[in-house]
């Protein structure tokens, strides 16, 4: 439905004469990326806000969009890969994994959030065969990725200053998840370069 309306729109453009038909393509791939995001956004906050955690929600969707934008990381195989795994962890994230901050020593979040930055400083950005970085993109993804990073430590802290446990756990395996990804990107890259 999404690939649809994608179409649709992309195809009035062409009739209004605003791009040309060769531009087409590249304007409904855009549409597409941009309506799926949206939706996956609105949908997260939508979990959150039906289990009262509107702030999760929030934070998850703070956290781990800008990460996996700046710092890459594995790509799932097919489509319906992607959104099986990235709606999982949402609802993993959003629903499931509060009930159990309460559980889990203090001194552990800390521990979880300096240990799961460490493949983030040492490999980020990885890019795939399906999304190539120039070195100059890289560079800049970096710069930018860490100063997000600095941005994300500093929030880490005070929300657990603030003893906010569902907070700055959220961010913590936020920040998990992601270099999660960059490691199963970095081995999956490797083994590209090995074919």
């Amino acid at each position: 439905m999404i690939r649809r309306i994608s179409s649709l729109l992309a195809d009035t453009v062409v009739k209004t004469k605003k791009i040309s038909n060769q531009e087409r393509e590249i304007y409904e791939y855009c549409l597409y990326v941009v309506f799926n995001h949206l939706i996956y956004a609105l949908i997260m906050l939508f979990t959150g806000i039906i289990t009262h955690r509107f702030y999760i929600s929030f934070i998850f969707l703070l956290t781990l969009i800008p990460l996996r934008m700046f710092f890459g990381g594995a790509h799932a195989s097919k489509p319906w890969i992607c959104t099986f795994l990235s709606y999982g962890i949402g609802v993993l994230l959003i629903v499931i994994i509060p009930n159990y901050y309460n559980y889990i020593p203090e001194f552990i979040m800390p521990v979880l959030m300096l240990m799961s930055m460490i493949p983030i400083i040492l490999l980020a950005p990885v890019d795939n065969k399906r999304k190539c970085f120039s070195p100059q993109q890289r560079k800049n993804l970096r710069i930018k990725g860490l100063l997000f990073l600095h941005f994300i430590i500093l929030s880490f802290v005070l929300f657990f200053r603030f003893e906010l446990k569902n907070l700055y756990g959220t961010i913590a395996f936020c920040v998990m998840i992601c270099s999660i990804n960059i490691l199963l990107g970095s081995l999956q890259k490797r083994k590209d370069v090995a074919k």
